[in-house]
């Protein structure tokens, strides 16, 4: 769900946000990074990646963040230009629809 978040979202918190909306992009990993880099860690982040257990760690923080803090600051108008084939209306619309069928 990370990669429906539009990287303007990101940027407008973390400027050093590489991302660019691309369809396989890594948004935990990149995400990760940006907020690496823009931390007071005497860490550089090839020594974090080089450490799976911290990369696994920072990821998994990542994840959290996007899906909870930055997916609030999304709006209908950033959804629809990041998901261009409405892919996440059609999951929202096919659940919805399975809903009402079990409801009755």
């Amino acid at each position: 769900m990370e990669n429906y978040i539009h990287p303007d979202v990101i940027k407008g918190e973390y400027p050093g946000y590489s991302g660019a909306g691309e369809e396989f992009e890594d948004v935990p990993t990149l995400f990760a990074q940006a907020v690496h880099e823009a931390s007071d860690s005497g860490d550089t982040w090839a020594e974090v990646i080089s450490d799976p257990k911290k990369l696994g760690k920072k990821v998994s923080n990542a994840k959290r963040r996007l899906n909870n803090e930055f997916v609030e600051k999304m709006t209908p108008a950033l959804l629809s230009e990041i998901d261009a084939n409405d892919e996440v209306k059609t999951w929202l619309k096919a659940i919805g629809e399975a809903l009402q069928d079990s409801n009755g």
